[in-house]
């Protein structure tokens, strides 16, 4: 079911948030709310399933990925979430290049995603070659723009206190999002929530099926520190950086980094770079 034309006026990039909008007040009740909810449900249900083996949540997600990204007008969209040692890991993404943005923001410890997780509230970033982003993730923005990307917007999944982890909306034209726009966004996230809390009657209640291999990720990467901690005598945060610094370096996932460290394909030099600034020189 695709969106509506962008000539329609209830298409939803069209609603305004004031009285008169087809959905009534974006942030203060009318209809919208549930107005989008409906769509977005009804665009997720008729998207086609994923190439490939997913389990049941991995599935969902990907089809709510791909809706996010066709309802929107989007170039592509990515959800990482929590994982048993309390860091982010990619769980899954729209198409490949989402994959690749994201695990940037993994492998240089920097972008909006991290920021919207570590802060609880959207970060909503319309423009990367603006300088404001440019300070504020100087690895992320200039990467992201290579692969096409000029905006980002990253909105946290979360209930109450308890964090899930981020959905990342990408765009290949910079601009601000609709207030239209930004009630869809969140309605996917709050459905993202939903699901990851395994609530949704498609669900059948199990642990979230990417969790056990974005911990597998995750808990290799932590091996992969602890060598590199005891083979050149540095601290944990050095290990990080340098395993960061040397997968940016060579154009790799850190993820993949960290395996081959662990199977003992790989020793980190003394001469390697020591940080994500000295990667970028």
């Amino acid at each position: 079911m695709p969106c509506s034309s962008p000539r329609d006026p209830a298409w939803p990039g069209n609603w305004s948030g004031t009285s008169g909008s087809p959905g009534g007040d974006a942030f203060g009740g009318g209809n919208l709310v549930g107005d989008s909810l409906a769509l977005v449900r009804a665009l997720i249900a008729d998207q086609p399933a994923a190439e490939g083996s997913l389990g049941v949540t991995e599935a969902y997600l990907h089809r709510l990925s791909t809706a996010a990204v066709q309802c929107m007008q989007l170039s592509g969209a990515a959800i990482s979430v929590l994982t048993g040692s309390g860091s982010l890991d990619l769980l899954i993404a729209s198409d490949d290049d989402s994959k690749e943005i994201a695990e940037l923001q993994v492998m240089l410890g920097e972008g909006p995603s991290r920021d919207a997780y570590e802060s609880r509230r959207p970060v909503l970033e319309p423009d990367l070659s603006d300088s404001t982003a440019g300070r504020r993730w100087p690895a992320f923005a200039p990467a992201a723009r290579a692969l096409s990307v000029e905006a980002d917007f990253a909105l946290p999944l979360q209930v109450g206190a308890a964090r899930l982890g981020v959905l990342d909306l990408y765009r290949a034209a910079p601009g601000s999002l609709s207030p239209g726009l930004l009630v869809l966004a969140l309605t996917f996230a709050d459905d993202a929530v939903a699901t990851l809390l395994g609530a949704n009657e498609h669900l059948d209640g199990s642990v979230p099926d990417g969790f056990e291999r974005a911990s597998a990720d995750l808990s290799t990467q932590y091996q992969a520190q602890g060598m590199v901690m005891v083979q050149l005598g540095v601290g944990v945060e050095d290990a990080t950086a340098r395993l960061r610094a040397h997968a940016y370096a060579v154009d790799r996932r850190l993820a993949d980094v960290a395996d081959d460290v662990v199977a003992r394909r790989l020793r980190l030099d003394r001469d390697e770079p020591q940080s994500m600034d000295e990667a970028l020189r």
